[in-house]
């Protein structure tokens, strides 16, 4: 696809500009849903643009904040396991 020029590929998983976008947008609509007043963020975890950037500017807006990642148990591969079958979109 990176050839042919009527594709696009995200590739996501190697490109700067996942995590950015949820430091610009998911983290400060976080902030600003919950008024700064927040002590945990759990979030699944796929390609970790979302945990990484939000995670990022949580952490600096909000110093004693925990971010938790979340993988199927099926597909535990942070924990060190092999990627597997599971039924939750976007993550493991």
């Amino acid at each position: 696809a990176a050839s042919e020029s009527s594709y696009f590929l995200v590739q996501q998983f190697e490109n700067q500009d996942n995590a950015e976008s949820h430091e610009m947008t998911t983290a400060q609509e976080i902030l600003r849903q919950m008024e700064h007043k927040l002590d945990i963020l759990i979030c699944g975890v796929g390609s970790g643009g979302t945990l990484s950037g939000t995670g990022k500017v949580l952490k600096s807006s909000l110093p004693g904040i925990k971010i938790v990642a979340v993988e199927p148990a099926q597909s535990a591969v942070l924990s060190g396991k092999s990627a597997g079958v599971h039924k939750i979109q976007g993550i493991g």
